[in-house]
């Protein structure tokens, strides 16, 4: 089943394309430019190389976040838009789950953490069991200094909040932080696609009218309206 995985939670952009478990192409992309000007053509792109058309994608998968509220919309609105049109099935996949998908065999607990800038982070831990991983809080949004002094044992960081964090990070809990390699801090669209393939294989799918992004906290526009 081919399956198109978009990621845009982060200023870091990452589109896919799968063929069941298997990765047909993917092209991440960290650039000034904003996800409105570089993901559809990205998409093209990727198709173009891949020998792939719009009309040969089977599910869209998408990450709803939490991350940048706008960059969210931008990728959540394309995928909803491209299921509508392509009339093809949509699911949403947590971004945070997506980066811990990315450590699967760490026997550690896994903390994947986004930056939400004013010295908060979207986060939650996780733990590989057997072959599922396991969360095993809900999606956090704290203060960094109040993530650090719930860490008890021996922790595994992943994710793009490392790298205004890792310093004070390895201050406040010295061995007990583990810090996976950079290369896996980025949120990929290709787990995007993976986990999107499991969950719609276990009849879970999504509604293109009604998918909404996974804020955690309220923009900064709703709480000037009083949301």
């Amino acid at each position: 089943m081919k399956v198109l995985g978009i990621e845009t939670s982060t200023l870091t952009g990452s589109v896919a394309v799968t063929d069941g478990r298997e990765i047909i192409a993917e092209l991440t992309l960290n650039s000034p430019k904003t996800h409105a000007t570089r993901l559809m053509p990205s998409i093209d792109y990727l198709l173009k190389a891949a020998d792939l058309t719009l009309s040969d994608l089977e599910l869209i998968a998408v990450g709803t976040g939490p991350g940048s509220f706008t960059s969210l919309r931008i990728g959540i609105s394309t995928a909803k838009s491209l299921a509508h049109v392509l009339k093809k099935p949509i699911v949403g996949v947590p971004t945070l789950d997506g980066l811990a998908c990315q450590l699967p065999y760490a026997e550690a607990t896994l903390c994947t953490l986004l930056d939400a800038h004013g010295d908060e982070v979207y986060w939650a831990l996780y733990r590989n069991e057997v072959s599922e991983l396991r969360r095993l809080t809900p999606y956090l949004l704290t203060p960094i200094e109040s993530l650090v002094s719930q860490i008890e044992d021996r922790v595994i960081f992943v994710g793009e909040g490392l790298k205004p964090y890792r310093s004070l990070i390895e201050e406040k809990l010295a061995n007990l932080a583990l810090f996976a390699p950079s290369t896996f801090w980025i949120p990929k669209a290709s787990f995007v696609a993976t986990l999107g393939l499991t969950k719609y294989q276990r009849g879970q799918r999504d509604d293109h009218l009604s998918l909404k992004p996974e804020y955690v906290k309220k923009s900064d526009a709703e709480l000037k309206l009083g949301m």
